[in-house]
């Protein structure tokens, strides 16, 4: 399993505003890089992330299944 871990502008800016490389299908690692997005934001109950965040330089990007009630709860944790 990969090593992950979020970037920040401050730190990376330049490797954050690179443009990212399509998804191909045939990619051996494409399921590794995708199963590494889901854990990291599952981890993190993240919402939105794009893969570049956490060093994958790929146009993927994970949207959680979410509604009004679950962002205010969140909220009123953090």
């Amino acid at each position: 399993m990969m090593k992950i871990e979020a970037l920040t502008i401050a730190d990376n800016e330049l490797f954050l505003r690179q443009v990212s490389k399509e998804v191909d299908p045939k990619d051996p690692q494409l399921k590794e890089h995708i199963q590494a997005l889901e854990m990291y934001c599952k981890q993190h109950e993240v919402m939105a992330l794009a893969s570049v965040q956490i060093g994958i330089p790929k146009r993927l990007i994970y949207l959680k299944n979410t509604n009004l009630e679950m962002v205010r709860r969140l909220q009123t944790i953090s």
